[in-house]
């Protein structure tokens, strides 16, 4: 049976694309314990330095995603035009210490991400790992650019 190597590579990077986000996601709904502030009557409690951004109006939000560039590379970041504080809330700025969630959820998902490669590799070319587990998202890591865009490449 001929497999394209294009479509599985494909499939598998939007399923990493999609756990990047999830992942993301769910760091930015998790209760912070930063200061409280009152904001047209509602109460918002801040994010800690360090800790995802919590959320006030569901721009950034709703901004996480992945985008596929080729057969081979995926774009995972948040933030467009409209959000351009999504660049300031992920490095930080000299008044301002960071608080990340692109980066932060790319390194808590390296175990997922290589479980879903080894997965699909195997199922689909039979083939068996004999690396170090995680090397191949590790090599991918090493050679993006999240630190300087806000943004990372994941490639195959």
């Amino acid at each position: 049976m001929w497999i394209n190597k294009n479509i599985v590579f494909n499939k598998i990077l939007n399923n990493i694309g999609t756990k990047l986000v999830e992942e993301a996601k769910l760091r930015m709904l998790e209760p912070s314990t930063g200061r409280r502030y009152n904001i047209k009557g509602k109460v918002h409690v801040a994010s800690r330095p360090y800790h995802s951004p919590n959320i006030l109006s569901r721009k950034l939000y709703d901004s996480v995603r992945y985008e596929n560039v080729d057969n081979n590379t995926i774009v995972f970041g948040a933030g467009d035009s409209n959000i351009p504080y999504a660049k300031y809330l992920e490095d930080g700025t000299r008044k301002m210490l960071p608080r990340p969630f692109v980066n932060i959820s790319f390194l808590a998902s390296l175990q997922k991400l290589y479980t879903i490669f080894e997965v699909a590799l195997t199922k689909t070319f039979k083939l068996k790992f004999k690396t170090n587990k995680g090397s191949f998202v590790k090599k991918a890591y090493t050679t993006s650019n999240f630190k300087s865009t806000g943004k990372g490449t994941f490639r195959i």
